[in-house]
């Protein structure tokens, strides 16, 4: 888990007069706000009337969190101004400087801690108890995977980036006309979930120097990271993930103590990645069998092995034909240059038609970087000071005997 999003109402916290966080705020009441800003308060469309910002930033080599302050008016009876605030921040560039380490379960208490003696630092004064029971607005799982010498970061990138995670999304096509690192990265979307997939060493080296100090600590300069972040980004997708995993009414409100329940990331992420995975259609696009012949020799003797009829033989061949596209061109191509000659209502048959592709390759294993991947999300190491010890002490052997 990293990038976490919390808010809290003007119950919750204090700003100082002199505060570091911005200048310009100041707490008011409704008799000072100008007629301007009492019809601006009667606008539904306007969220509110005054909005404060402090980046996320280092402030005397300390990490320091994003904060905005909202102020908005309450017409009702003699009016009121209420304010609003959200923070938003990385765990564990907060508790390490650095997002290569991962935070456990048992990092809670210290986590609460630094982030409320963080804020005191600006001049926003939160208690323990407002923290852990802030609610969760956003929430990004992720997980550090080491690749072992034989696989390639790009090539798994390469091999995901054919996947469909169905409604909009951007995959590496919309990130190569962005950047040169060609195929470095891969966004998915689908409504308020998104996932992230990329280089961790290369995205730490990027960073500042307090990021990168644990690449030149740990020798670190040429290993491959392979990140997975799944973004949650809205309270009302956090509540209907996580409940059900958390065994609670779909709608009872997230808080920040709730995120550290044991198990809990390991299960999300394990449940997102089988989002794309279980798809019949990524199923065929992960599919670890390139040569086509053997391919199609293999889709023939599955289909001839369930069905000797000539319908069965129908089958194998228009199999063929989706599975080779699919593995060149991507299942999202696929299905939407299918959807631009027919309408929409033959999108269920076209499901069925991949549902019947996939039992007749169902047998073949992932590609090699997509089983890893698959394996150590089962693991769920946690990179700590330790594995990363020791890895380095591996590498050091194995430099020793060439």
């Amino acid at each position: 888990m990293d990038t976490i999003s919390l808010r809290f109402d003007d119950k919750k916290f204090s700003i100082d007069d002199k505060a570091r966080f911005v200048p310009e705020f100041s707490k008011r009441d409704f008799s000072d706000l100008s007629q301007k800003e009492r019809n601006m308060a009667q606008d539904k469309k306007l969220r509110y009337i005054r909005k404060f910002t402090l980046h996320e930033s280092r402030m005397d080599n300390l990490y320091i969190p994003q904060v905005e302050v909202y102020e908005m008016a309450d017409l009702s009876g003699y009016g009121t101004v209420k304010y609003e605030m959200t923070i938003r921040f990385s765990v564990t560039k907060l508790l390490f400087k650095n997002s290569v380490q991962e935070i456990s379960v048992s990092d809670y208490k210290q986590i609460c801690h630094t982030l409320s003696e963080r804020l005191r630092v600006v001049g926003i004064d939160v208690s323990l108890w407002s923290i852990e029971y802030a609610p969760v607005s956003v929430v990004h799982f992720c997980k550090n995977i080491f690749l072992p010498a034989t696989l390639f970061l790009r090539t798994i990138i390469s091999q995901l980036s054919r996947v469909d995670v169905g409604k909009a999304y951007q995959t590496t096509e919309e990130t190569r006309r962005k950047d040169q690192n060609n195929a470095e990265i891969l966004h998915l979307r689908c409504g308020t979930r998104e996932w992230i997939f990329y280089d961790k060493t290369q995205e730490t080296l990027q960073g500042k120097d307090s990021e990168k100090e644990i690449v030149n600590t740990y020798g670190l300069q040429d290993a491959e990271i392979f990140r997975i972040e799944y973004r949650l980004n809205k309270a009302q997708t956090i509540k209907s993930e996580l409940n059900k995993i958390l065994g609670r009414p779909h709608d009872k409100v997230v808080v920040f103590a709730d995120l550290f329940t044991e198990d809990l990331w390991k299960k999300v992420l394990i449940n997102s990645w089988q989002r794309i995975s279980d798809r019949p259609e990524n199923l065929i696009a992960m599919i670890g069998m390139d040569d086509e012949r053997e391919l199609y020799n293999h889709i023939l003797k599955t289909a001839y092995k369930k069905d000797k009829s000539g319908h069965s033989q129908n089958k194998a061949l228009w199999t063929c034909g989706l599975v080779f596209l699919i593995k060149k061109f991507g299942a999202k191509t696929v299905r939407s240059d299918m959807r631009k000659r027919w309408s929409g209502k033959s999108d269920k048959r076209f499901k069925e038609k991949l549902g019947t592709a996939a039992s007749l390759i169902e047998d073949i294993p992932f590609f090699d970087g997509i089983a890893y991947i698959c394996r150590e999300l089962e693991k769920f190491e946690t990179i700590t000071p330790d594995f990363l010890d020791a890895r380095r002490e591996v590498n050091r052997q194995l430099q020793c005997k060439e």
